[in-house]
């Protein structure tokens, strides 16, 4: 089996992906429109996340360095929660209904639904590498290690039920490892 892993296209910051995936203008901008809403709600539940982890550490007199023991993350970043400020933010070409997983060296990877594999730079999202494994991905990706060698698993959904069709996505279910170092 080949994969083809070439990118083809890719939507400017601020462009409707909806229209750029040939979706009629009326729908491209409805479909637009409900996206921003829905990206304003998880906007919306992280700040209320951010006040709850704030109001838990006055309530229990939670210094940021024990926050940060108990989160596992640096104290900076516990300052970061507390004051609302977002350290980096990314588009992608497609929601990510995988989740993200970040590595102690410093990797953030996820799985998209159109088969990408990406890899970003954990301080400033910049995208490091990416692959396309050619079926839709829904599962979180995995990072684990063996002795010093550590790898990212995806695992692929089987069915691919997004609204939009991928003519080229074979519908299995796969597991893909790669090696990270």
């Amino acid at each position: 089996m080949t994969i083809d892993t070439k990118s083809r296209h890719r939507t400017r910051a601020g462009g409707n992906v909806f229209l750029d995936l040939g979706f009629p203008a009326g729908e491209a901008k409805r479909l637009f429109a409900h996206a921003n809403v829905q990206i304003d709600e998880s906007i919306r539940l992280k700040h209320q996340l951010m006040d709850e982890i704030a109001e838990w550490m006055k309530e229990a007199s939670v210094t940021q360095a024990v926050a940060a023991e108990v989160l596992r993350v640096t104290r900076p970043r516990v300052s970061d929660v507390i004051n609302h400020k977002v350290l980096a933010k990314t588009v992608t070409d497609i929601e990510i209904r995988s989740g993200a997983t970040v590595t102690a060296g410093g990797l953030l990877f996820s799985a998209l639904q159109d088969g990408w594999v990406v890899a970003y730079d954990d301080e400033k999202l910049q995208e490091l590498w990416r692959f396309n494994v050619g079926t839709p991905l829904k599962g979180a990706p995995v990072v684990y290690a063996i002795g010093p060698k550590q790898y990212l698993a995806v695992q692929s959904s089987g069915r691919h039920l997004h609204p939009v069709k991928y003519d080229n996505l074979e519908h299995s279910s796969y597991l893909f490892v790669f090696a990270v170092n």
